[in-house]
């Protein structure tokens, strides 16, 4: 459910999300993948 957001703002010409998609999903892989919402 977040994965579609997470992948439009990797897709995103801008270098901050990018970064702010990164550290999501580094956060996401940190607390055991993605939770269930």
């Amino acid at each position: 459910r977040i994965m579609p957001l997470v992948l439009k703002e990797i897709a995103s010409s801008e270098a901050t999300n990018r970064r702010n998609a990164a550290f999501c999903v580094g956060e996401l892989c940190k607390n055991g993948g993605e939770p269930a919402v």
